[in-house]
């Protein structure tokens, strides 16, 4: 478990260090340093994120519909 933390960790380091310092990020890139796990680490995070988002809208959708059903319950009650 763990260690499994600690991937998780190094992935999203990636992505602060794009965040952060954006210029230095690509001059890596141009010059292929890390480029394999870079490419991991930033496809690792926007998987995570797509998810986060999908989740969000499930939430979003079923909370739409349960307040529909309680206004459709009390309108005919």
């Amino acid at each position: 478990m763990l260690q499994k933390q600690s991937m998780v960790n190094k992935y999203f380091v990636v992505l602060t260090n794009l965040l952060r310092e954006r210029q230095g990020f690509l001059e890596e890139i141009r010059e292929k340093i890390r480029l394999q796990n870079k490419i991991i680490s930033l496809l690792v995070c926007s998987s995570l994120f797509l998810l986060y988002m999908v989740q969000l809208l499930v939430l979003i959708i079923v909370g739409c519909r349960l307040y529909l059903l309680r206004l459709n319950y009390r309108h005919f009650t």
